[in-house]
């Protein structure tokens, strides 16, 4: 080959291997050490042992939910980053001050979409399927700031701290905060608290990675 022509495609194979190299690669769910491909799902059991209480704070008012789980409809994993589920179920639920609420809190349906935290953790974020609406809250009492039938609207963030880490627990945990403006209620803006250890359906490691 002649010397020109040699250097020019030395050039261009090492033009493509840095291009390669530089191009972010898509993270992707891992079940036991197998990327989901295509259509496929799995299954997330449908109780996540609660690690800490659910604390919902917004326009002064502060609900808790004592449930010893959240609960989870249809819960599943998706090729690629995404994830579902039907609803997200709080129980045990008490408002503080002149407010009562529902001793069940649902959302309507979820999707998540998870994304890299540095080497170790990874973002979820839990967001209406369907238009704004995360879940509708029905508050009681004459004198309570968030009496009536109230829409939450926009994304839930959680933070799993080892999701890039293959494992049969995920731990993940409430990062939505008041001044993040993530999650409201009307105008307000909300506090949540609160974290779950979430595992498959068939007890199998998993990750994102």
């Amino acid at each position: 080959m002649p010397k020109k022509l040699f250097i020019t495609a030395c050039v261009g194979a090492l033009t493509l291997t840095a291009f390669a190299l530089a191009s972010p690669v898509s993270a992707q769910w891992m079940v036991n050490g197998a990327t989901l491909t295509g259509t496929e799902t799995k299954a997330l059991a449908s109780g996540a042992p609660v690690h800490e209480l659910m604390k919902l704070k917004a326009a002064g008012v502060t609900i808790e939910c004592k449930g010893k789980n959240f609960e989870f409809g249809s819960p599943q994993i998706e090729a690629g980053d995404k994830g579902s589920t039907t609803s997200l179920i709080f129980t045990e639920c008490s408002a503080d001050g002149k407010c009562a609420v529902s001793k069940t809190i649902a959302t309507l349906p979820l999707m998540e979409v998870a994304t890299l935290d540095g080497a170790l953790a990874a973002n979820i974020s839990f967001l209406p399927k369907t238009k704004t609406i995360f879940a509708v809250i029905q508050v009681t009492g004459s004198e309570c700031a968030l009496a009536g039938a109230q829409p939450a609207t926009g994304k839930a963030k959680f933070l799993a701290p080892t999701g890039q880490d293959e494992r049969l627990l995920q731990l993940i945990e409430s990062k939505t905060t008041e001044a993040s403006g993530e999650l409201k209620i009307g105008v307000s803006p909300v506090e949540l608290r609160a974290s779950a250890l979430l595992k498959l359906a068939t007890d199998l490691p998993w990750s994102f990675l």
